[in-house]
């Protein structure tokens, strides 16, 4: 029994090995301990985890996420990321290497496609879209079910032909807050109507000071300084390699500093390890740096000169820590979306492989006054959307 505490069932892709993924119950933890809210806290993926050696939250299964639903009731807390409308399939190839690799057998896709196997494998079948649970899905319609500013949109060819059961499945929450202007965009061409806020990983600078992460890290500080941090994805490796790889000793010879590989996504279908091996043979002007925990990446983002890559929350982070920032690649719809609803004054969008040189210019036009002034309005909205989910938990 809770007593006079609240019951917060958190679910989030926390058990995957994906930097911006893992932040999300760290952080909802520590605002409930800020705002002195006395929980019994229960952190949830599709699958049990362990990634606490990597500075994460251990997460509970799905299957046992719904029974202690159904039995606690309490409130259901979507902890962000790109998590709307993704179906059991591609959440299982973040985590599970070899039915990552089943996926590209057509036969078993096709399978999977048309029987969703892994839906009925993690939730006995009875959830349609994992992180978008109806009360009646849970067999539980007195849950308070929250969204705290989430991504996705409409899309998902595998789920599209369900279009009018999400709609009415996301209409059953209690509050629904999103990241982006295409996300709320994509909703209301369902009526569905939402609070539009920067995601919560944009206040992490204001729980873990530069210092404080710095006590956290596996490596000695003194051994890196005045560096750019970039990073690339698997799924978005130039196609140019040669040239890409150029293009940034050019723009080390420009910011005269050296150009530090840091992978961020380290979980299948992510794995930015992958290419930034290669490229560290390319030049002693890169340094490859394979982190140990979540707070190696946050620091050495905090730290750095500018921030390049394809990650989202590489990019928040670096915003976080007002370290200029360039999103590269867009293709990236999430990328490139999110930067146009909050960044727009310095960045709107993705620069393409082919235009690295122009890197030079925005770091030496940015605009730290504007910069200051958005990051502190978009964090008091981060802060003003947690008082309301707050004032949402039930007993």
């Amino acid at each position: 029994m809770s007593g006079n505490k609240k019951i917060i069932h958190f679910l989030s892709a926390s058990d995957r090995l994906n930097y911006g993924d893992l932040l999300f119950p760290i952080i909802f933890k520590e605002m409930l301990n800020r705002h002195n809210i006395q929980a019994e806290f229960y952190n949830y993926g599709i699958v049990k985890s362990d990634l606490s050696y990597f500075g994460a939250m251990p997460t509970r299964s799905y299957r046992s996420f719904m029974k202690n639903v159904k039995k606690q009731g309490g409130n259901v807390v979507i902890g962000g990321g790109e998590v709307l409308f993704v179906d059991w399939g591609s959440l299982l190839a973040f985590i599970n290497i070899r039915y990552s690799k089943l996926l590209y057998n057509k036969v078993f896709s096709r399978i999977e496609r048309r029987f969703n196997l892994t839906r009925y494998l993690l939730s006995n079948g009875h959830v349609l879209v994992p992180f978008a649970p109806s009360k009646n899905e849970l067999n539980n319609n007195n849950v308070c079910i929250i969204y705290n500013s989430v991504g996705g949109v409409f899309s998902n060819s595998r789920l599209i032909s369900k279009r009018k059961l999400f709609a009415r499945n996301i209409s059953s929450a209690n509050y629904l807050s999103v990241r982006d202007a295409r996300v709320k965009e994509s909703l209301l061409t369902e009526r569905i109507k939402s609070k539009l806020v920067p995601d919560s990983a944009l206040i992490i600078s204001d729980l873990f000071s530069i210092e404080e992460v710095c006590d956290r890290i596996s490596f000695n500080p003194e051994h890196f300084k005045d560096y750019i941090f970039l990073q690339v994805g698997k799924p978005y490796t130039p196609k140019d390699k040669e040239k890409f790889y150029k293009s940034f000793v050019e723009l080390s010879e420009d910011l005269n500093t050296k150009i530090l590989l840091c992978p961020i996504g380290l979980a299948p279908r992510h794995e930015d390890d992958y290419f930034l091996k290669e490229m560290q043979l390319y030049s002693d002007q890169f340094i490859f740096f394979y982190p140990k925990n979540v707070y190696d990446i946050m620091y050495l983002i905090g730290n750095s000169k500018i921030y390049v890559g394809t990650s989202l929350h590489g990019l928040i982070t670096a915003q976080s820590f007002s370290v200029p920032f360039v999103p590269i690649n867009n293709k990236i719809k999430k990328l490139k979306e999110y930067c146009n609803t909050w960044t727009s004054q310095n960045i709107d969008e993705c620069i393409e492989y082919d235009n690295i040189s122009s890197i030079t210019k925005i770091f030496n036009n940015w605009n730290y006054l504007i910069a200051g002034q958005n990051l502190v309005e978009q964090k008091n909205m981060v802060y003003g959307n947690f008082e309301n989910i707050f004032l949402e938990l039930k007993f």
